[in-house]
């Protein structure tokens, strides 16, 4: 899991700051998520959502912990939909 979280802040950490602001989430979020058939209005709301239930700290950045949560939970969920 290590691993996949320093390609992602690799990749997606534009401004190598540690954490992933919306921009960053945006860009992270489409590329996770390419293959789902969403318009790009309705992508941008559940995108602002999703990062509001990441984000413990309330401060709209997604660190390296609350990343770590919210691939957990999603690779979870996909063994429980295979």
């Amino acid at each position: 899991m290590e691993e996949k979280l320093d390609l992602i802040f690799a990749k997606y950490d534009y401004d190598k700051d540690g954490e992933l602001d919306e921009e960053e989430m945006n860009s992270f979020i489409s590329d996770f998520f390419s293959d789902a058939d969403v318009s790009m209005q309705y992508f941008k709301f559940e995108v602002q959502d999703m990062i509001q239930g990441m984000d413990k700290s309330g401060d709209f950045l997604i660190n390296r912990e609350e990343l770590k949560e919210f691939l957990r939970r999603s690779m979870g969920m996909q063994q429980q939909m295979a």
